[in-house]
């Protein structure tokens, strides 16, 4: 068991609380690692766009993880609360925590989403055929 802010907690729940940001991190590093490497074997910008906007949101969103981890995940208001503040006010610091931290991610899945558009409007953008130099007939 594991006493955080006077609470014991065990390594269970910590590991079933972290497992799926971890997991949701992995897939999402992987398939902009394999988009990026798809797009230099082809030298697509459109597919590179598209594992930018993967890689952005993997980067930017583990330093969030990272961070919100640091300072006790959602546990952080038992410690606040044992440090002595009141509930009211521990709830508070854990929404504000929470809700930039839903901020970030949405901000985050913006440009991903931006940028998957974009490079794939970039992808399928019609070129019109080329015309013949030489006249056609006699």
């Amino acid at each position: 068991m594991v006493n955080i802010g006077g609470i014991e907690v065990s390594p269970g729940q910590i590991v079933i609380a972290v497992v799926p940001s971890i997991l949701f991190l992995v897939v999402l590093g992987v398939s902009g690692w394999i988009l990026f490497r798809l797009s230099r074997q082809r030298q697509s910008r459109g597919l590179y766009l598209m594992s930018l906007g993967f890689l952005i949101k993997t980067v930017v969103d583990g330093i969030w993880e990272i961070f919100y981890w640091s300072l006790g995940g959602p546990f952080y208001v038992f410690t606040l609360i044992h440090q002595g503040m009141s509930i009211a006010q521990a709830s508070a610091a854990s929404a504000i925590i929470t809700w930039t931290g839903e901020g970030v991610t949405f901000a985050t899945l913006a440009i991903m989403v931006a940028l998957i558009i974009y490079g794939a409007t970039l992808i399928t953008q019609i070129v019109p055929p080329r015309t013949l130099d030489a006249p056609i007939g006699p």
